[in-house]
């Protein structure tokens, strides 16, 4: 059939051609000025989520525990932190190398913790919330938390935020700004969040975006054969000068970091940025080549920002945090649940570390008591010994921590060879004690990781069988007691705290180290 090429069609042709051409250019400037693509990326995965949630969505909001009984609702004491990392939806097919660093749990098991906690009256609250509570000028209900992400991860984000619109909850994302802003490295990034998809999340109102640092969660090299260490607490190697580096270099150089990370954010995102998370929890204790790290870090992190936030375990520490009207800067705790962690062993650990009232008296002895050190055997007494190859073994209290002034007194029986602690005004690895032995009593501190003996007595116990041990701290005086009776007492502490938790720690330096405690009261 011929076909016949007339001016007319020549002209719609080409009229067609520059139409798609035009329409071609125009979508791509469209796309390099306002993202479109991306946007529109995330507008898919963020409705694929919320369908992908529906399932586990409970049928009423009634399900819940909202405490709205008509009572007035207790006052929280303390405020724990929650951490995670990355949420994959199945634990066994990791996104990313760097989850294998971290405790992945997966999304299934993420939703039953979090809906126990809702079903048990537990609520989250907002940074600002939580500054305000511990500078004590506001009160947050009983079961506050607060819910925390790092690192910046999109299955934190995607898999998350519809668990957070069903509970009417809000989140905290700590972000290291070079995996999110370094266009070369997060290019097509499928594990960390572009900036795009941070506004994103801080548009839907359910998420803070705070700081990680911008290359703080990074490995360096640290010394001359290549090894290689965090980047906050070690001094890199500087190859072209072949040295590592002096004090005034490191110093500019975390100075720097904390601050481009903070500016980035604040100036990408819109948003003011006050809380930092230290990677790894290493704010320079963890340090392999330079021991002022920790002071360091411990004097520039404040000047920055206004809070700051470490991990730590229920085994290690007190796991809650309590008020400082004092303090202008916060040192906060996190603990992070481990994929070992149902929801019934996630209630339990706050169940067990929060704020608990005096007088205290312990019959028999619970997971509360918290073992640090040693073999722990609880149940109508507390049985503490030595592990093969140590001295000996270590208990405090969780939920101690806010005590002031009180009477720590323990009936036990021991082996006669081992020495007894009784710690109070504990504070993480630091506290006061007395301690007694067949025939000493002596107080001791703790301060900055530094033992210091304070004062010593001669005095026989020669039975170490039901006998009554007692520590009382009032203001700035400790006082050790045997069987009720005073036996030593020091008022000239030059650091002593004011607060802080009671444990017990029996040791013997051959490693027979035994102690039974039947009894324990704190009044």
């Amino acid at each position: 059939m011929f076909f016949e090429i007339t001016q007319q069609k020549i002209i719609r042709i080409t009229a067609v051609a520059l139409f798609l051409i035009f329409a071609t250019v125009s979508s791509i400037a469209l796309d390099n000025r306002f993202n479109l693509r991306e946007k529109s990326s995330i507008v898919f995965q963020s409705l694929k989520s919320s369908f992908n949630y529906l399932p586990h969505q409970l049928a009423s909001v009634g399900a819940y525990n909202m405490n709205n009984t008509g009572t007035s609702t207790p006052r929280a004491k303390s405020v724990p932190i929650l951490l995670y990392h990355a949420i994959p939806t199945d634990k066994n097919t990791l996104e990313d190398k760097e989850e294998e660093r971290t405790f992945p749990i997966n999304l299934l098991d993420f939703i039953n913790q979090m809906q126990t906690l809702k079903k048990n009256g537990w609520h989250t609250v907002s940074l600002e919330d939580l500054q305000a509570f511990m500078s004590g000028d506001k009160s947050l209900p009983d079961k506050s938390f607060v819910l925390t992400f790092d690192d910046g991860i999109k299955s934190s984000f995607y898999n998350v935020d519809p668990v957070l619109k069903d509970l009417n909850w809000n989140a905290v994302m700590f972000v290291p700004t070079d995996s999110a802003f370094n266009t070369n490295k997060n290019k097509d990034s499928t594990y960390y969040l572009s900036e795009e998809e941070l506004k994103h999340m801080v548009e839907t109102g359910r998420w803070e975006i705070e700081s990680h640092g911008a290359s703080a969660s990074t490995w360096q090299i640290i010394s001359e054969d290549g090894g290689e260490g965090h980047f906050l607490s070690n001094k890199i190697w500087l190859n072209d000068k072949a040295r590592l580096e002096n004090n005034s270099e490191y110093i500019d150089r975390i100075t720097y970091d904390l601050k481009v990370s903070q500016k980035a954010l604040e100036t990408r995102l819109g948003i003011d940025v006050n809380a930092f998370a230290y990677p790894f929890s290493d704010f320079g204790q963890e340090s392999k080549n330079f021991d002022g790290a920790k002071t360091i870090i411990s004097s520039l992190v404040p000047k920055i920002y206004d809070m700051s936030f470490y991990q730590t375990w229920p085994s290690i520490a007190e796991i809650f945090n309590y008020p400082d009207p004092s303090s202008k800067f916060f040192k906060l705790r996190r603990i992070e649940p481990t994929p070992d962690w149902d929801s019934d062993k996630l209630m339990g650990e706050l169940d067990r570390g929060k704020a608990k009232e005096l007088p205290y008296i312990s019959d028999s002895f619970g997971e509360e008591w918290s073992g640090t050190w040693g073999n722990i055997e609880r149940g109508d007494s507390l049985i503490m010994e030595a592990q093969a190859g140590e001295a000996g073994s270590a208990v405090f209290l969780n939920g101690s921590y806010w005590w002031e002034d009180y009477y720590l007194k323990i009936l036990a029986s021991w082996n006669n060879e081992a020495s007894v602690s009784l710690t109070v005004r504990g504070q993480d690895e630091d506290y006061y004690a007395c301690v007694f032995s067949k025939d000493l009593v002596a107080i001791r501190e703790r301060v900055n990781g530094n033992v210091n003996t304070l004062d010593t007595k001669d005095f026989d116990i020669n039975n170490t069988e039901n006998v009554s041990l007692g520590a009382r701290v009032n203001g700035n005086s400790l006082e050790c007691l045997v069987d009720d009776v005073s036996i030593l007492k020091n008022g000239s502490f030059e650091n002593l705290f004011y607060n802080g938790s009671v444990g017990i720690q029996v040791w013997e330096e051959d490693g027979n180290a035994k102690l039974i405690v039947y009894e324990a009261s704190i009044q």
